[in-house]
């Protein structure tokens, strides 16, 4: 049996395992963007506080290759929340808006509404 992190052909989008070549360039950035994908969230699984929760949101989300499962820790309430963020945005994000003290993403928590849920940068 495959280890977790093994890569199968199956995990990749319908489009790209069926070896789709109807969208040209487009098959090539599904597949740059899903390689992204597991990689980052490999690394936020290390460090995932809640890691439960964390797996259901990375298993709902697991076809979908553009969108990240990233978790969030509140500092105010102590809350871990599992979020299912655009990868692109998430780049982005971390590069622009990234606070440089704690090197991550801030932004609201979803559970006590207080701008204190902190998203780690898994890109450096």
């Amino acid at each position: 049996m495959p280890s977790d992190d093994s890569f199968m052909i199956t995990d990749l989008p319908s489009c790209i395992a069926a070896n789709c070549c109807c969208c040209g360039f487009s098959c090539t950035r599904e597949v740059f963007l899903y390689y992204q994908k597991l990689e980052l969230e490999r690394k936020m699984k290390i460090i995932a506080g809640h890691p439960k929760g964390y797996e259901d949101m990375r298993f709902q989300t697991r076809s979908n290759s553009y969108l990240l499962t990233v978790e969030g820790h509140c500092k105010f309430c102590q809350h871990y929340t599992p979020l299912g963020v655009e990868l692109l945005d998430y780049r982005e994000k971390t590069i622009e808006d990234r606070n440089e003290m704690f090197g991550c993403v801030v932004t609201d928590c979803p559970v006590c509404k207080i701008h204190s849920l902190f998203i780690p940068n898994l890109l450096y």
